[in-house]
């Protein structure tokens, strides 16, 4: 018999069953690195662990926290051979996609369920079985954990009380009630109640049990990118090439996306009309040459239209901090003008908004209809004069995007950019630049 000691009580398994599991386990792990190379040498460097609690955790299915792999046996021994490996797999994507280290505090149960979104529909698509009661929303397809969470906690507002410590080990996620009384005593509306998880991710720990620090956490994640280029390193010489989604997924592990605040701010920074010599910083094609000399310096913008897509399916929390930050921007590089285009099958000339510097963006437009970009650019081309750049808020929901200008043009996003893995659809533009607006 085979005993583990846990914060609560222990729990003894049959020593058959603790082996039969392991074993059933192993028998998945290295099939993945036959078929699946990449997630299998991830999968290689967690240790497995069998039982029904550590650290105080129960594991009534599977779980994962980045070093150890978690697994319940009477669960694991009950599934078809086919949910096993999905299930292995999708513990093992969880800690791919660094969900280990990116809560932050978030709620337990909403964090989970946004995680097993993104994994799950990366699963379904890669062509695996996904297990019965397993989360698997479409309409987050190609969003990151955060995103779907964000959203997620949108519908959970009715979730009014905190829970004490559960099964789930986690002290700090709501839980919902039953019913609680209003104003003058009458009853509100029963609160949903949270689903069981298929399985969890656990935040990332001590051997210990003890919570890392800032800068353990920030070796791990260090640490994790090694790990994913060493496992792509295996992955090429198998010959093999990844779902397109995972990629994705996995380029934002390796090399962190820069915020789309930043890529904002950059390409407000980059327009305009450069005006007098700066020794702040040095010409680089004049360095390249051994020349030391100034660079042009941006006094400012001239005229910069932004286009907002007002058809009803574009994201308002969204266009809220895409116009706050453009608020902030004219602060730091002024704009001479800017042209506020509503549109969305059609231009909507009589809500068309000139602002000069000092005025402020309007916040509420009127929305409804379908989408077309084309009449955009055909309005960009009957100005008397072509502007500095174009920055068109949408969720590029149409593929009529008319002829290209000749300034520059920045999609801000309120959806994120992808291409299906059989290159069979895509949602970005032919041109321009591309930033995916989150609010988290």
């Amino acid at each position: 018999m085979t005993q583990y000691i846990t914060n609560q009580e222990p729990v003894t398994f049959p020593e058959y069953l603790i082996k039969d599991c392991t074993k059933a386990v192993k028998v998945v792990r290295w099939s993945a690195l036959r078929s699946e190379p990449f997630f299998g040498t991830i999968g290689m460097g967690l240790d497995i662990k069998v039982g029904s609690s550590f650290y105080g955790q129960s594991v009534d299915t599977l779980a994962v926290d980045g070093t150890n792999l978690y697994v319940n046996p009477e669960y694991f021994l009950a599934q078809t051979i086919a949910v096993r490996k999905t299930s292995i797999l999708h513990e093992i994507m969880h800690v791919a996609h660094g969900h280990h280290l990116r809560r932050f505090g978030r709620d337990f149960y909403l964090w989970n369920l946004s995680c097993d979104d993104a994994i799950n529909i990366l699963l379904h698509d890669s062509g695996y079985q996904i297990g019965e009661g397993w989360t698997c929303e479409f309409k987050y397809r190609g969003w990151s954990a955060e995103r779907i969470f964000a959203d997620r906690e949108k519908e959970d507002k009715r979730i009014v009380e905190p829970p004490p410590p559960n099964g789930n080990g986690q002290e700090d996620g709501p839980q919902s009630k039953q019913e609680e009384k209003g104003k003058g005593g009458e009853k509100k509306e029963e609160s949903p109640k949270r689903k069981k998880l298929p399985s969890e991710v656990w935040d990332s720990r001590n051997e210990d049990g003890t919570k890392k620090t800032a800068e353990e956490l920030e070796k791990e994640r260090r640490n994790l990118s090694k790990r994913i280029e060493q496992a792509r390193s295996v992955e090429r010489e198998a010959g093999s090439s990844p779902h397109a989604g995972v990629a994705r997924a996995m380029d934002r592990v390796v090399s962190p996306q820069t915020s789309w605040i930043s890529m904002l701010s950059s390409f407000w920074s980059d327009i305009g009309e450069k005006s007098g010599d700066t020794y702040r910083k040095f010409d680089r094609r004049a360095m390249m040459s051994g020349l030391w000399m100034p660079d042009k310096e941006k006094r400012a913008i001239n005229h910069v239209v932004i286009p907002f897509d007002v058809s009803s399916s574009v994201g308002k929390e969204e266009q809220s901090v895409f116009i706050d930050q453009i608020e902030q921007l004219r602060e730091l590089v002024p704009c001479k003008l800017i042209t506020i285009v509503p549109f969305n099958t059609t231009i909507k000339q009589d809500r068309i908004v000139e602002l000069e510097q000092g005025d402020e963006i309007p916040r509420r437009m009127q929305v409804g209809g379908g989408t077309r970009f084309s009449p955009i650019f055909n309005y960009i081309r009957r100005m008397d004069r072509e502007p500095d750049a174009v920055i068109i808020f949408t969720d590029l929901g149409s593929r009529d995007y008319g002829e290209e200008p000749a300034c520059r043009v920045l999609w801000a996003s309120s959806v994120p950019a992808w291409t299906s893995n059989d290159g069979s659809y895509s949602n970005h533009p032919p041109f321009g630049e591309v930033i995916e607006v989150e609010v988290l």
